[in-house]
């Protein structure tokens, strides 16, 4: 018996592997995933640094644009096609443990986010003395801690979202407007001192969840723990631009800490419970039934009853649908109408001389 379970566990570490590695490939094989996950980010970083080379929020602020980026908007992309490419379904039929297509892609997902983050600052600071001046101030326990608090909750919304939001149209835009309103109002499109002057947009982003770990990055990056940051180069006449920030956040990190940890904590209960009942409701029904038994008791007479492809289709796709499985490429049985000829036997040359 023990025997078994080694055997089992190393299988399905193997198989952990093979998915984990499969997902990295399948991003850096990817043209746009490394265009929007990396080169654009950088190009845009490169060019308004060589106008403001001394912008203290701009590498923090693409940093958090990278994790909410590929932390939501492409996890998101890779759940939704392995739930409707048929993978998920394929995997749930083996005996290998259900939880490992979703850890191997959060890990996967973490690795992407890591490599992408590190080589952007460090080809920031390279090119950028003015940068690396900056990063002398940086807080990186603080950082360091707002970018995974800001990916973790980026992947606890993701599955929210792949779970809440049956149309996968409707799930990609939501995904795409977390990644818009990080990129366009957190300090990227424009700078976040002076999206800091605007009291209606500072009231608007309170409802925006990444903004809490976004403002806790940039403050960070700067080296001031209590969310004010006042600049000295402008004070003391050595920049034309003043860059000071009073993020508003209660001048303490505990408060975006804690608000971020708090919907982190509410996802969590939300999906497990969301967890728990689906997998009660696959097994039992009101009477308490096996629901399993029952409709794959119903399922095989109503295939047994099909007097044609079209009807056969037709419930395989009703049946798919009541599991919430909707297939992008359906498989359309068809019948095979070929008449195959009959044999031809040559005659030989003793008989035609006959």
């Amino acid at each position: 018996m023990h025997q078994i379970i080694q055997q089992t566990a190393k299988n399905n570490f193997a198989i952990f592997i093979r998915l984990y590695l499969l997902a990295l490939k399948s991003f850096f094989r990817s043209v746009i995933n490394i265009f929007l996950g990396i080169v654009l980010i950088t190009f845009v970083i490169f060019v308004w640094l060589l106008f403001h080379n001394d912008e203290p929020f701009l590498l923090a602020s693409a940093v958090g644009a990278i994790i909410v980026r590929n932390g939501i908007h492409l996890f998101y992309r890779t759940l939704d096609m392995h739930k409707n490419g048929g993978l998920k379904m394929r995997l749930a039929y083996t005996p290998l443990s259900p939880w490992i297509l979703p850890v191997a892609h959060i890990v996967a997902n973490f690795t992407i986010n890591l490599l992408l983050s590190c080589f952007l600052v460090g080809a920031t600071l390279l090119f950028y003395p003015s940068q690396r001046t900056v990063a002398a101030n940086v807080d990186w326990l603080f950082f360091v801690l707002a970018a995974v608090s800001l990916w973790i909750l980026g992947v606890c919304m993701t599955f929210c979202v792949a779970v809440f939001v049956p149309s996968s149209v409707w799930g990609l835009i939501i995904s795409i407007i977390f990644f818009i309103v990080s990129w366009n109002f957190l300090g990227i499109t424009f700078p976040y001192h002076i999206i800091a002057t605007y009291a209606g947009l500072n009231i608007a982003l309170y409802l925006f969840p990444p903004r809490y770990m976004l403002n806790a990055m940039q403050a960070a990056w700067v080296g001031q723990r209590n969310l004010v940051f006042e600049d000295q180069n402008f004070l003391t006449g050595q920049s034309n631009i003043d860059y000071s920030v009073n993020f508003k956040l209660g001048g303490t990190m505990f408060v975006p800490f804690g608000v971020t940890y708090g919907i982190i904590i509410l996802l969590t209960i939300v999906l497990i419970t969301r967890s728990i009942k689906i997998r009660n409701q696959s097994k039992k029904d009101g009477f308490g039934s096996s629901l399993i038994q029952k409709l794959s008791n119903q399922y095989i007479r109503d295939i047994k009853r099909c007097t044609s492809f079209e009807k056969l289709n037709s419930l395989r796709t009703g049946h798919l649908a009541e599991r919430g499985i909707n297939l992008k490429k359906e498989i359309i049985f068809k019948p095979d109408l070929k008449v195959k000829q009959p044999r031809t036997i040559k005659k030989g040359k003793h008989n035609e001389d006959n």
